[in-house]
Protein backbone atom coordinates (compact mmCIF):
# COMPACT_ATOMS: atom_id res chain seq x y z
CA UNK A 1 0.00 0.00 0.00
CA UNK A 2 2.85 1.88 1.06
CA UNK A 3 4.66 1.53 -2.39
CA UNK A 4 1.48 2.29 -4.26
CA UNK A 5 1.03 6.21 -2.30
CA UNK A 6 4.74 7.21 -2.38
CA UNK A 7 6.22 5.65 -5.89
CA UNK A 8 7.77 8.41 -8.01
CA UNK A 9 6.82 9.22 -11.23
CA UNK A 10 8.26 11.27 -13.40
CA UNK A 11 6.85 14.42 -15.31
CA UNK A 12 6.27 12.91 -18.59
CA UNK A 13 4.48 9.84 -16.62
CA UNK A 14 2.44 12.58 -14.96
CA UNK A 15 1.47 14.57 -18.21
CA UNK A 16 0.64 10.82 -19.69
CA UNK A 17 -1.23 9.65 -17.07
CA UNK A 18 -3.33 13.00 -17.00
CA UNK A 19 -3.49 12.82 -20.99
CA UNK A 20 -4.42 9.45 -21.33
CA UNK A 21 -8.00 8.32 -22.19
CA UNK A 22 -8.92 5.70 -19.68
CA UNK A 23 -7.41 7.78 -16.74
CA UNK A 24 -10.07 7.84 -13.57
CA UNK A 25 -12.27 11.00 -13.18
CA UNK A 26 -10.89 13.58 -11.34
CA UNK A 27 -11.92 13.83 -7.95
CA UNK A 28 -14.44 16.18 -6.52
CA UNK A 29 -12.59 19.38 -4.81
CA UNK A 30 -13.08 19.01 -0.73
CA UNK A 31 -13.15 22.73 -0.70
CA UNK A 32 -11.84 23.71 2.57
CA UNK A 33 -8.78 25.84 3.05
CA UNK A 34 -6.55 26.63 -0.17
CA UNK A 35 -2.90 29.01 -1.16
CA UNK A 36 -5.44 30.79 -3.99
CA UNK A 37 -8.29 31.53 -1.23
CA UNK A 38 -5.91 32.47 1.35
CA UNK A 39 -4.28 34.67 -1.30
CA UNK A 40 -7.40 35.83 -2.45
CA UNK A 41 -8.51 36.80 1.45
CA UNK A 42 -5.67 39.04 1.84
CA UNK A 43 -5.66 40.53 -1.26
CA UNK A 44 -9.71 41.47 -0.65
CA UNK A 45 -8.87 42.40 2.81
CA UNK A 46 -5.92 44.83 1.43
CA UNK A 47 -8.56 45.92 -1.38
CA UNK A 48 -10.91 46.87 1.29
CA UNK A 49 -7.93 48.81 3.47
CA UNK A 50 -7.39 50.85 0.20
CA UNK A 51 -10.92 51.48 -0.35
CA UNK A 52 -11.58 52.92 3.39
CA UNK A 53 -8.14 55.16 3.02
CA UNK A 54 -9.64 56.55 -0.26
CA UNK A 55 -13.17 57.22 1.52
CA UNK A 56 -11.27 58.94 4.28
CA UNK A 57 -9.26 60.99 2.02
CA UNK A 58 -12.26 61.94 -0.03
CA UNK A 59 -14.12 63.16 2.49
CA UNK A 60 -11.53 64.78 4.14
CA UNK A 61 -10.48 66.47 0.59
CA UNK A 62 -13.95 67.39 0.00
CA UNK A 63 -14.60 69.04 3.25
CA UNK A 64 -10.98 71.00 2.40
CA UNK A 65 -12.65 72.26 -0.41
CA UNK A 66 -15.89 73.08 1.12
CA UNK A 67 -13.60 75.04 3.94
CA UNK A 68 -11.76 76.77 0.81
CA UNK A 69 -14.98 77.33 -0.82
CA UNK A 70 -16.66 79.01 2.13
CA UNK A 71 -13.83 81.02 2.44
CA UNK A 72 -13.54 82.65 -0.78
CA UNK A 73 -17.44 83.11 -0.39
CA UNK A 74 -16.59 84.97 2.78
CA UNK A 75 -14.17 86.75 0.55
CA UNK A 76 -15.85 87.63 -1.71
CA UNK A 77 -18.81 89.26 0.12
CA UNK A 78 -16.18 91.10 2.15
CA UNK A 79 -14.98 92.73 -1.32
CA UNK A 80 -18.25 93.63 -1.79
CA UNK A 81 -18.73 95.53 1.35
CA UNK A 82 -15.75 97.23 1.33
CA UNK A 83 -16.69 98.55 -2.04
CA UNK A 84 -19.91 100.13 -0.80
CA UNK A 85 -17.56 101.59 1.79
CA UNK A 86 -15.65 102.89 -0.46
CA UNK A 87 -18.37 104.72 -2.35
CA UNK A 88 -20.11 105.90 1.32
CA UNK A 89 -16.38 107.36 1.55
CA UNK A 90 -16.09 108.93 -1.21
CA UNK A 91 -19.53 110.75 -0.79
CA UNK A 92 -18.79 111.77 2.85
CA UNK A 93 -15.59 113.22 1.69
CA UNK A 94 -17.10 115.10 -1.17
CA UNK A 95 -19.47 116.45 1.88
CA UNK A 96 -16.52 116.87 4.33
CA UNK A 97 -14.40 119.06 1.74
CA UNK A 98 -17.72 121.50 1.01
CA UNK A 99 -18.12 121.77 5.38
CA UNK A 100 -14.38 122.97 5.35
CA UNK A 101 -15.11 125.70 2.84
CA UNK A 102 -13.70 129.27 3.97
CA UNK A 103 -16.64 131.11 2.56
CA UNK A 104 -19.40 128.39 4.01
CA UNK A 105 -17.73 129.48 7.71
CA UNK A 106 -18.14 133.09 6.96
CA UNK A 107 -21.43 132.92 5.87
CA UNK A 108 -22.40 130.89 8.81
CA UNK A 109 -20.61 132.87 11.38
CA UNK A 110 -21.99 136.49 9.78
CA UNK A 111 -25.68 134.82 9.44
CA UNK A 112 -25.65 135.46 5.78
CA UNK A 113 -28.98 133.63 4.98
CA UNK A 114 -28.60 134.61 1.33
CA UNK A 115 -24.77 133.70 1.37
CA UNK A 116 -25.72 130.17 2.61
CA UNK A 117 -29.15 129.73 0.24
CA UNK A 118 -27.02 130.47 -2.55
CA UNK A 119 -23.81 128.68 -1.18
CA UNK A 120 -26.41 125.40 -0.48
CA UNK A 121 -27.31 125.24 -3.74
CA UNK A 122 -23.92 125.55 -5.46
CA UNK A 123 -23.18 122.30 -2.76
CA UNK A 124 -26.15 120.64 -3.98
CA UNK A 125 -24.89 120.56 -8.03
CA UNK A 126 -21.61 119.59 -6.88
CA UNK A 127 -22.52 116.55 -4.82
CA UNK A 128 -23.99 113.84 -6.53
CA UNK A 129 -26.81 112.95 -6.62
CA UNK A 130 -27.66 115.11 -3.73
CA UNK A 131 -31.64 116.27 -3.62
CA UNK A 132 -31.04 119.47 -1.36
CA UNK A 133 -28.03 120.82 0.95
CA UNK A 134 -29.22 122.56 3.85
CA UNK A 135 -27.23 124.30 7.14
CA UNK A 136 -28.37 123.92 10.54
CA UNK A 137 -27.48 126.23 13.56
CA UNK A 138 -26.07 124.78 16.35
CA UNK A 139 -28.13 123.20 18.58
CA UNK A 140 -31.03 123.43 16.48
CA UNK A 141 -33.96 120.70 18.09
CA UNK A 142 -36.99 121.60 15.78
CA UNK A 143 -38.01 119.27 12.62
CA UNK A 144 -39.04 120.99 9.55
CA UNK A 145 -41.83 118.71 7.98
CA UNK A 146 -42.65 121.67 5.54
CA UNK A 147 -39.58 121.48 3.43
CA UNK A 148 -38.86 118.89 0.88
CA UNK A 149 -36.80 116.38 1.77
CA UNK A 150 -38.61 116.63 5.31
CA UNK A 151 -35.52 117.30 8.34
CA UNK A 152 -37.23 115.00 11.37
CA UNK A 153 -35.69 113.75 13.86
CA UNK A 154 -33.83 111.14 13.06
CA UNK A 155 -31.21 114.12 10.91
CA UNK A 156 -31.56 116.09 14.15
CA UNK A 157 -30.06 113.21 16.55
CA UNK A 158 -27.49 113.17 13.86
CA UNK A 159 -26.69 116.50 13.57
CA UNK A 160 -26.37 117.05 17.63
CA UNK A 161 -23.35 114.08 17.05
CA UNK A 162 -21.65 116.29 14.86
CA UNK A 163 -21.90 118.90 17.34
CA UNK A 164 -19.62 116.94 19.39
CA UNK A 165 -17.30 116.09 17.46
CA UNK A 166 -18.01 112.86 16.02
CA UNK A 167 -18.87 111.78 12.57
CA UNK A 168 -22.20 110.33 12.78
CA UNK A 169 -23.14 107.13 10.47
CA UNK A 170 -24.37 107.67 7.01
CA UNK A 171 -28.25 106.67 6.81
CA UNK A 172 -31.54 106.30 5.03
CA UNK A 173 -34.24 108.62 6.26
CA UNK A 174 -38.26 108.49 5.37
CA UNK A 175 -37.63 104.96 3.50
CA UNK A 176 -40.41 104.62 1.63
CA UNK A 177 -42.31 107.88 1.49
CA UNK A 178 -41.76 110.11 -1.53
CA UNK A 179 -38.75 112.24 0.13
CA UNK A 180 -36.38 109.21 1.36
CA UNK A 181 -32.97 109.98 1.18
CA UNK A 182 -29.76 109.45 2.06
CA UNK A 183 -28.84 112.07 5.13
CA UNK A 184 -24.84 112.18 5.33
CA UNK A 185 -24.37 115.22 8.35
CA UNK A 186 -20.94 116.83 8.93
CA UNK A 187 -19.90 119.57 11.04
CA UNK A 188 -19.26 122.95 9.82
CA UNK A 189 -15.81 124.13 11.32
CA UNK A 190 -15.38 127.88 12.68
CA UNK A 191 -12.06 129.92 13.25
CA UNK A 192 -12.66 130.66 17.41
CA UNK A 193 -15.24 127.76 17.85
CA UNK A 194 -15.38 124.10 17.29
CA UNK A 195 -18.04 124.16 15.00
CA UNK A 196 -19.74 126.74 13.43
CA UNK A 197 -23.30 124.76 12.44
CA UNK A 198 -24.26 121.72 10.57
CA UNK A 199 -24.75 120.85 7.03
CA UNK A 200 -26.86 118.18 6.16
CA UNK A 201 -27.21 116.46 2.42
CA UNK A 202 -29.66 114.46 1.32
CA UNK A 203 -28.97 112.15 -1.28
CA UNK A 204 -31.27 110.70 -3.27
CA UNK A 205 -31.63 106.91 -2.64
CA UNK A 206 -31.86 105.87 -5.97
CA UNK A 207 -27.69 106.01 -5.55
CA UNK A 208 -27.68 103.07 -3.55
CA UNK A 209 -29.51 101.35 -6.20
CA UNK A 210 -26.59 102.23 -8.55
CA UNK A 211 -23.94 101.29 -5.99
CA UNK A 212 -25.28 97.89 -5.63
CA UNK A 213 -25.90 97.36 -9.53
CA UNK A 214 -22.49 97.69 -9.89
CA UNK A 215 -20.69 96.07 -6.87
CA UNK A 216 -22.95 92.84 -6.81
CA UNK A 217 -21.56 90.23 -9.40
CA UNK A 218 -23.54 88.22 -11.76
CA UNK A 219 -25.09 84.91 -9.74
CA UNK A 220 -25.60 85.96 -6.66
CA UNK A 221 -28.22 88.55 -4.56
CA UNK A 222 -27.12 90.66 -1.97
CA UNK A 223 -29.80 93.14 0.40
CA UNK A 224 -28.37 96.21 1.95
CA UNK A 225 -30.58 96.26 4.83
CA UNK A 226 -30.85 98.90 8.15
CA UNK A 227 -31.99 97.58 11.19
CA UNK A 228 -31.77 95.23 13.90
CA UNK A 229 -33.39 91.98 14.36
CA UNK A 230 -36.39 92.06 12.82
CA UNK A 231 -37.25 95.62 12.64
CA UNK A 232 -35.16 96.45 9.43
CA UNK A 233 -35.82 97.49 6.01
CA UNK A 234 -34.44 96.39 2.40
CA UNK A 235 -32.93 99.57 1.07
CA UNK A 236 -31.93 98.26 -2.04
CA UNK A 237 -31.31 94.57 -3.68
CA UNK A 238 -29.57 93.09 -6.41
CA UNK A 239 -29.81 89.43 -8.31
CA UNK A 240 -30.99 86.68 -8.37
CA UNK A 241 -33.97 86.69 -5.66
CA UNK A 242 -34.82 82.84 -5.77
CA UNK A 243 -31.64 82.73 -3.36
CA UNK A 244 -33.12 84.46 -0.83
CA UNK A 245 -34.71 81.46 0.44
CA UNK A 246 -31.48 79.90 1.66
CA UNK A 247 -29.45 80.83 4.50
CA UNK A 248 -27.05 83.55 3.82
CA UNK A 249 -23.64 83.61 2.81
CA UNK A 250 -22.78 86.57 3.87
CA UNK A 251 -23.45 89.08 6.53
CA UNK A 252 -21.00 92.09 6.73
CA UNK A 253 -21.55 95.61 8.21
CA UNK A 254 -20.68 98.76 5.33
CA UNK A 255 -18.45 100.60 7.46
CA UNK A 256 -18.98 104.39 8.08
CA UNK A 257 -22.85 103.56 8.01
CA UNK A 258 -26.01 101.68 9.82
CA UNK A 259 -26.39 99.70 6.92
CA UNK A 260 -26.01 95.40 6.99
CA UNK A 261 -24.86 93.83 3.53
CA UNK A 262 -26.45 89.89 2.93
CA UNK A 263 -24.78 88.33 0.41
CA UNK A 264 -26.02 85.03 -1.26
CA UNK A 265 -24.08 82.63 -3.99
CA UNK A 266 -25.32 79.45 -5.22
CA UNK A 267 -24.81 76.68 -2.66
CA UNK A 268 -21.88 75.54 -2.36
CA UNK A 269 -21.40 72.04 -0.84
CA UNK A 270 -17.64 71.48 -1.83
CA UNK A 271 -18.82 68.69 -4.63
CA UNK A 272 -16.18 68.42 -7.04
CA UNK A 273 -16.82 67.83 -10.76
CA UNK A 274 -16.94 64.24 -12.37
CA UNK A 275 -13.43 64.91 -13.79
CA UNK A 276 -12.28 65.78 -10.39
CA UNK A 277 -13.83 62.64 -8.99
CA UNK A 278 -12.12 60.35 -11.41
CA UNK A 279 -9.23 62.09 -11.64
CA UNK A 280 -9.33 61.81 -7.41
CA UNK A 281 -10.18 58.23 -7.46
CA UNK A 282 -8.33 56.98 -10.54
CA UNK A 283 -4.67 56.44 -8.34
CA UNK A 284 -6.22 54.56 -5.82
CA UNK A 285 -8.16 52.58 -8.68
CA UNK A 286 -4.51 51.50 -9.77
CA UNK A 287 -3.20 50.75 -6.67
CA UNK A 288 -6.07 48.05 -6.00
CA UNK A 289 -5.48 46.80 -9.56
CA UNK A 290 -2.16 46.50 -9.05
CA UNK A 291 -2.48 44.53 -5.49
CA UNK A 292 -4.79 42.20 -7.40
CA UNK A 293 -1.60 41.98 -10.36
CA UNK A 294 0.74 41.53 -7.51
CA UNK A 295 -1.27 38.87 -5.30
CA UNK A 296 -1.62 36.94 -8.52
CA UNK A 297 1.33 36.86 -8.67
CA UNK A 298 2.84 35.62 -5.38
CA UNK A 299 0.15 33.35 -5.34
CA UNK A 300 0.97 31.35 -8.46
CA UNK A 301 4.65 31.62 -7.64
CA UNK A 302 3.75 29.79 -3.90
CA UNK A 303 1.69 27.28 -5.50
CA UNK A 304 4.26 26.46 -7.91
CA UNK A 305 6.89 26.19 -5.34
CA UNK A 306 4.35 24.33 -2.46
CA UNK A 307 3.53 21.78 -5.34
CA UNK A 308 7.42 21.33 -6.09
CA UNK A 309 8.67 21.04 -2.79
CA UNK A 310 5.68 18.73 -2.06
CA UNK A 311 6.61 16.43 -4.54
CA UNK A 312 10.98 16.14 -3.46
CA UNK A 313 8.90 15.65 0.03
CA UNK A 314 7.09 12.59 -1.47
CA UNK A 315 10.11 11.34 -3.21
CA UNK A 316 12.04 11.37 0.14
CA UNK A 317 9.89 9.53 2.29
CA UNK A 318 9.63 6.60 -1.06
CA UNK A 319 13.24 6.72 -0.93
CA UNK A 320 13.53 6.73 3.01
CA UNK A 321 11.28 3.78 2.95
CA UNK A 322 13.18 2.47 0.25
CA UNK A 323 16.51 2.27 2.19
CA UNK A 324 18.15 4.57 -0.20
CA UNK A 325 18.97 8.18 -0.83
CA UNK A 326 19.90 9.06 -4.66
CA UNK A 327 19.35 13.14 -4.64
CA UNK A 328 20.02 15.95 -2.27
CA UNK A 329 16.32 16.54 -1.77
CA UNK A 330 16.40 20.51 -2.98
CA UNK A 331 13.51 21.89 -1.59
CA UNK A 332 13.18 26.21 -2.12
CA UNK A 333 10.53 26.71 0.73
CA UNK A 334 12.32 27.23 4.47
CA UNK A 335 9.26 24.94 6.02
CA UNK A 336 9.68 22.04 3.70
CA UNK A 337 13.54 22.35 4.76
CA UNK A 338 12.78 21.91 8.00
CA UNK A 339 10.40 18.62 7.13
CA UNK A 340 12.96 17.31 5.23
CA UNK A 341 15.25 17.68 8.13
CA UNK A 342 12.86 16.41 10.59
CA UNK A 343 11.94 13.45 8.77
CA UNK A 344 16.01 12.84 8.36
CA UNK A 345 16.73 12.92 12.01
CA UNK A 346 13.26 10.99 12.90
CA UNK A 347 13.45 7.85 10.25
CA UNK A 348 17.10 7.29 10.18
CA UNK A 349 17.97 6.08 13.47
CA UNK A 350 14.50 3.67 13.63
CA UNK A 351 15.89 2.47 10.15
CA UNK A 352 19.25 2.07 11.82
CA UNK A 353 17.70 0.14 15.21
CA UNK A 354 15.43 -2.03 13.05
CA UNK A 355 17.80 -3.32 10.48
CA UNK A 356 19.16 -6.39 12.84
CA UNK A 357 16.01 -7.53 13.92
CA UNK A 358 14.89 -7.70 9.67
CA UNK A 359 18.15 -9.85 9.41
CA UNK A 360 16.98 -12.00 12.41
CA UNK A 361 13.30 -12.73 10.74
CA UNK A 362 11.37 -10.87 13.01
CA UNK A 363 9.79 -8.65 10.81
CA UNK A 364 7.08 -9.88 8.79
CA UNK A 365 7.49 -10.16 4.56
CA UNK A 366 5.58 -7.32 4.03
CA UNK A 367 7.40 -4.81 6.25
CA UNK A 368 7.96 -1.40 4.26
CA UNK A 369 11.85 -2.07 5.58
CA UNK A 370 11.98 -4.53 3.05
CA UNK A 371 10.91 -2.82 0.20
CA UNK A 372 13.98 -1.82 -2.18
CA UNK A 373 13.28 0.16 -5.41
CA UNK A 374 10.47 -0.32 -7.61
CA UNK A 375 10.29 -4.60 -6.32
CA UNK A 376 9.28 -5.57 -2.96
CA UNK A 377 11.09 -8.35 -1.51
CA UNK A 378 9.49 -11.67 -0.42
CA UNK A 379 10.92 -13.05 2.51
CA UNK A 380 10.25 -17.00 4.30
CA UNK A 381 10.93 -18.60 7.30
CA UNK A 382 11.69 -22.35 6.51
CA UNK A 383 11.84 -24.45 10.21
CA UNK A 384 14.49 -27.30 10.18
CA UNK A 385 13.23 -30.40 11.59
CA UNK A 386 16.55 -30.26 13.68
CA UNK A 387 15.73 -26.82 15.12
CA UNK A 388 17.43 -24.74 12.82
CA UNK A 389 16.15 -22.10 10.67
CA UNK A 390 17.27 -21.57 7.24
CA UNK A 391 16.55 -18.75 4.75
Amino acid sequence: MLKKLFSRRSADDEFDLENSSDRPAAPRDPGGLSLTRLNMAAFLLAAVLVAVLAFLAHREFVNQVGVLQQQALAAQGERLAAELSGRVRSLTEVVEKAAAEQGLRDAMAAGDAAALASRADAMASAIPGALRVRFLPLNTTTPDESATPRLGYAALDLARQAEQGLRPPVEVHWYGAPDQHVAVVRAIAAPQQPVAGVLVANIELKQLHAWMQAAVPAGGYAELRQGTGESYVVLSSQGEVALQGTPATANLKVPGTTWDLFYWLPAQNGALSMQAQIMFVAPFAVAIALLLLIFLMLGATATRLVRSDLVMLGNHVVDLMSRKRDHGYTVRLREFRKAVQTLDETVQPLMRTEAPQAKAGNLMPEDPLFLQGEQAIAVEEVADPKGNHNA
